[in-house]
């Protein structure tokens, strides 16, 4: 019996602890992301930059003079037969897509995947019916371990001026709420070629060639020195030697080579991702030769640890970065004298540990960061509206009415390709619409009885440090207003964009 109750109130403690983490939500600590908030081409992450998650947005950098760690590298190299199973286009000894690399941009991912679908086409010439075969070879450069080195990485003046003039919500806007830590790259080559073969099947001693000839296998370089000591001459020759076998030279097989090269058409699509800029490369080619020199090219442009498509980022909140804590002291803890709240009831001393100020720090960040997003959004939305309405009255009205021709144009829905007449969205962007929108966002952030900025001003003048957004009451309402901003008619078709019909045909 008294080994059950110790080990019941074991159990009940650790409970208690579960349930105080999951309530105090703690602090947000280091965060992976992986997905198109980063592959996308369009945002530009760079390490030591600030990030703020509820936003997804980049912003300053405030660190200074970023030194990295030593970044390591995996490479790897590919040559396989393309062949289409089902509808997604495979190699003969993988079952991963040839094209699903997330760093591979979509028109050539339709490309890739429009030739494997063509496995096995014919065309007809001269009477004879030809058959074009595909094999492709894929160099993939990943580096990682690329992460700022905070030891020796300080603060930059100016974010430093922030904290120090204790400035939390000012240091935030600038440089987001988190900042990033490290980066995982990826540069890619991928190459198609592709050739033709009377009748339907592959010609496996020509793609051996071409395998050959791509990776060099059996070159073997031989140094040959004649003449007397005053007048040496060296010469290099270089061959195929296979065991058992004559050796053959290496101009005759490249003769041969490229005779079969010319006669089954061989042609070489090259295209490549995330590579670094490099005065001296080139990524053309036009023959094995300039293929082989080309992937030379290509693996000196993918060595700078700066360069290659960003595939993840580590990002990791301020108030973890030691020095953050420094100047923001949280390396101690806060005593608050009592108070009396808004109906005169006295509210006791407490003392705040640094691990509840940091919790408060980060979540308040983000709260008032959403809360600006909100804001912008419903800005946004009216200044394209008040865009939108301009464009039809500068280019498309004359003396104050449609003119004919637009009238009954057709306008394209940015989102999801349908379309309506222009003379009706002309019509539903009147000035009253606008009004509107725009009366929405005063309504939102300044003039409505639950006001954003009345709760901002509230956890400015608390002390972002030690009052938690929810603990506000300001706060509430703003919480439960906030949410996906959308106006359809605005979203979908503005700015215009003038289409054939009604079925966009």
């Amino acid at each position: 019996m008294k080994y059950y109750c110790r080990s019941k109130s074991i159990y009940i403690v650790l409970i208690t602890l579960l349930m105080f983490f999951a309530a105090a939500d703690v602090f947000a600590g280091p965060v992976i992301i992986r997905d198109n908030r980063v592959t996308d081409i369009g945002t530009t992450p760079v390490l030591g930059r600030g990030y703020t998650m509820s936003t997804n947005t980049f912003q300053s950098i405030c660190l200074k003079d970023v030194k990295l760690t030593e970044p390591s590298y995996d490479f790897t190299y590919r040559f396989e037969e393309m062949k289409k199973q089902g509808e997604v286009s495979k190699s003969k000894t993988t079952d991963k897509p040839e094209v699903s690399d997330p760093i591979i941009n979509e028109g050539y991912r339709k490309y890739v995947e429009s030739v494997t679908s063509k496995k096995g086409e014919t065309v007809t010439r001269e009477g004879r019916t030809y058959s074009r075969h595909r094999m492709v070879a894929t160099i993939d450069l990943d580096s990682y371990y690329a992460s700022v080195d905070e030891a020796s990485t300080s603060l930059s003046d100016s974010a430093k001026n922030l904290l120090v003039n204790n400035d939390l919500p000012g240091y935030f806007d600038s440089c987001g709420s988190y900042y990033v830590r490290s980066l995982n790259r990826r540069a890619k080559l991928v190459s198609v070629f592709e050739y033709e073969t009377e009748g339907t099947e592959r010609n496996s001693e020509f793609e051996g060639m071409i395998e050959t000839q791509v990776k060099s296998f059996g070159l073997v370089t031989r140094t040959k020195t004649t003449g007397a000591w005053f007048w040496k001459k060296t010469t290099s020759e270089t061959g195929y030697e296979q065991q058992g076998q004559t050796e053959t030279s290496s101009y005759k097989l490249q003769e041969d080579f490229s005779e079969k090269a010319s006669k089954m058409r061989l042609t070489i699509t090259t295209a490549g991702f995330g590579l670094g800029k490099d005065k001296e490369a080139t990524l053309v080619s036009y023959d094995i030769d300039s293929y082989k020199q080309a992937i030379v090219d290509a693996f000196k442009a993918m060595q700078n640890p700066l360069t290659g498509k960003v595939v993840s980022i580590e990002v990791v909140p301020w108030v973890e970065n030691t020095e953050f804590q420094d100047y923001v002291k949280l390396n101690e803890a806060v005593t608050i004298p009592a108070t009396k709240d808004a109906t005169g009831k006295t509210v006791a001393e407490k003392v705040l540990q640094p691990y509840q100020m940091k919790h408060n720090i980060n979540e308040n960040a983000e709260f008032l960061a959403e809360i600006k997003k909100n804001d912008r959004n419903l800005l946004n939305i009216y200044y394209k509206a008040k865009m939108c309405k301009s464009h039809f009255d500068t280019n498309w009205r004359d003396k104050g009415k449609l003119k004919a021709d637009y009238a009954e144009s057709y306008l394209l829905n940015n989102r999801t390709g349908a379309s309506i007449k222009a003379s009706e969205l002309d019509s539903r962007l009147n000035d009253a619409y606008i009004e509107k929108l725009y009366a929405k966002e005063q309504e939102f952030m300044y003039t409505g009885q639950d006001a954003a900025s009345k709760c901002m001003n509230s956890m400015i003048k608390n002390d972002i440090r030690t009052v938690h957004y929810r603990n506000i009451d300001e706060c509430t309402s703003v919480i439960k207003n906030m949410g996906n901003i959308a106006e359809e008619i605005v979203d979908d078709y503005c700015m215009p964009v003038l289409t054939s019909g009604p079925d966009n045909k």
